[in-house]
């Protein structure tokens, strides 16, 4: 997920979108209803924002094993 935009730019800008973010209770997990575990030990929004950079590295670990197949 390359932006262009550098952290001190873009921190202002996350923090403003999380202001705005509509924040919803995870039913299931706050009242303990269900069989269910939470996705990690991490809040919800570290494993988001892991998940991403994860997905990322294999798209160019991916690239870089074969770059014959990349697209241009």
């Amino acid at each position: 997920m390359k932006t262009g935009v550098r952290l001190n730019d873009y921190i202002p800008v996350l923090l403003e979108k999380r202001k705005n973010e509509n924040i919803k209770k995870d039913e299931i997990h706050e009242t303990n209803e269900g069989i269910t575990s939470p996705p990690g030990a991490s809040s919800t929004e570290e494993i988001r924002i892991f998940h991403d950079y994860a997905e990322q590295a294999n798209l160019l670990k991916i690239a870089e094993a074969s770059p014959e197949k990349k697209k241009y």
